[in-house]
């Protein structure tokens, strides 16, 4: 910094220190030396809702962190150069406390304070090397060096080498699923590339043991970068601070889950991380609450069949779901970690994979505003909120009313068991689906007979000679 430059800040923010009636210094301006700070580090900024201060590095081409307490040093540093180097400033050093510093990183964060600095809806892939700008309608790209005004704090690893390939990945990774499921997992991996969550979707990767779902989960999470990855865990969705905790991510990860993992009544708010919706967080280190929107990616790697709490909203989960099934395990042979083997091996093919996979996914959003599915992708996810809410569909549409009495002159009936008996042979003989346990299925039984026919639970349904459970003025189609 010149000495015009440190004139300019003296005549707006006033001089480096005051003296007294003495004449000795005696006040520090931490005004001033906020300024000063401030355009040695022209890049730094402060995002206030989450109260923290990110620097521009150059050499990686993002905004990284930077603590209070780095920043106190690096002012001390600047204050006893300015003892030393201004004249009539040598008494400078004596007030380099953490009290005055204090102060100089109060006055810089109202100085350099950006709202939604990183909030952009950007068509950059900021990589090891390099970034990517995609055109509006996503159909080419060309290579940048890094800037500043990129605005990012998350970028990939990998070095971009448009040559290099990655067959050994998509044999032994992909190589056992079907065409159309490649090229789904192309286009969700370029999205992830992306750093938002274009298509407002989310990935269900589901199937048997063995098959290499969390291997690819794991390959793309080394492609996109383990910093900005976070484990989903949909029993904290409501959790004071969990959504705070997401912030500076791009990509959710539940791996491995349980068949329970989306009946879990904290996972609605799945349908508002990937969906663009605004969620209130809350940062541990500060009281203050702030907007999030929702554009996370997330992918989910299960050997269950998932079952939904739909809550009602079928259509808002529909719009929401993509499935991957693996009906057949990897044939070849096995490699232990193999996702490390991979990404030591083929790293840059597999980052040139899911950038040709966001050029398609950018190709369907121009086309349909969405990731474009087969028939069969739209089937699966159907048949999955189907089998989710399959007590409800068997009760609407095995079940009806009927106030007719019969010879006995007693009106018709149905006890629990007949009804769950009947429930479970449709879903496993009928259907192939999974059907709710039996204490599940009574617990939330009486509420939808109440609802579709008006008639409660009662304990006075005579059969063999004895009363039982069930429904009064109802039978079975």
């Amino acid at each position: 910094m010149n000495s015009s430059d440190i004139k300019a800040l003296i005549q707006k923010f006033g001089r480096p220190a005051y003296e007294n009636t003495n004449g000795v210094l005696s006040h520090l301006n931490e005004n001033f030396w906020a300024a000063y700070y401030a355009k040695k580090r022209e890049r730094i900024i402060f995002e206030p809702f989450e109260q923290e201060f990110y620097d521009y590095d150059s050499g990686s081409g993002i905004f990284t962190l930077k603590s209070s307490d780095a920043i106190r040093v690096e002012l001390s540093a600047l204050m006893l150069d300015g003892s030393r180097d201004w004249q009539g400033f040598k008494a400078l050093e004596q007030f380099r406390s953490a009290k005055n510093l204090n102060g100089a990183i109060t006055f810089l964060r109202g100085q350099v304070e950006e709202h939604d600095f990183f909030d952009q809806d950007h068509h950059y892939v900021h990589l090891g090397n390099c970034t990517l700008k995609f055109e509006p309608d996503g159909s080419k790209y060309s290579v940048e060096q890094f800037s500043h005004l990129h605005r990012s704090r998350n970028r990939s690893p990998i070095f971009f080498d448009p040559n290099a390939t990655c067959p050994e990945f998509e044999a032994k990774i992909l190589g056992h699923l079907p065409t159309d499921d490649r090229i789904l997992l192309q286009k969700y991996a370029g999205q992830c590339l992306l750093g938002r969550n274009l298509t407002q979707r989310f990935v269900i990767l589901d199937g048997i043991a063995g098959a290499s779902k969390g291997a690819f989960v794991l390959i793309l999470n080394g492609i996109v970068g383990p910093k900005n990855a976070y484990e989903l865990r949909t029993n904290l969705l409501t959790e004071r601070f969990e959504i705070g905790r997401m912030v500076g991510r791009t990509v959710l990860v539940g791996s491995d889950v349980k068949g329970n993992f989306l009946s879990n009544k904290s996972a609605y708010r799945i349908k508002s991380l990937v969906g663009g919706d605004p969620l209130e967080a809350e940062m541990k280190s500060s009281n203050q609450r702030f907007t999030v929107y929702g554009r996370f990616n997330l992918l989910i790697t299960s050997n269950a069949r998932l079952r939904v709490f739909l809550d009602g909203d079928q259509s808002a989960w529909e719009r929401r779901i993509l499935i991957v099934r693996y009906e057949a395990p990897f044939s070849g042979q096995k490699i232990f970690e193999i996702e490390k083997y991979l990404l030591a091996r083929e790293a840059s093919g597999i980052l040139n994979w899911g950038i040709n996979g966001l050029t398609m996914l950018f190709h369907d959003y121009d086309q349909a505003g969405d990731i474009i599915l087969t028939a069969d992708q739209q089937k699966r996810v159907s048949d999955l909120l189907s089998e989710s809410d399959s007590l409800r569909l068997f009760v609407s549409t095995q079940i009806v009313r009927d106030d007719s009495l019969m010879g006995n002159g007693q009106s018709r009936s149905l006890t629990v068991e007949e009804i769950i008996s009947e429930y479970t042979h449709d879903c496993i003989e009928d259907k192939q689906w999974t059907p709710l346990t039996t204490s599940v299925a009574e617990k939330q039984l009486p509420d939808l007979m109440l609802q579709h026919f008006g008639t409660p639970k009662t304990h006075d349904v005579p059969r063999n000679g004895k009363n039982k459970r069930g429904f009064w003025k109802v039978r079975f189609i």
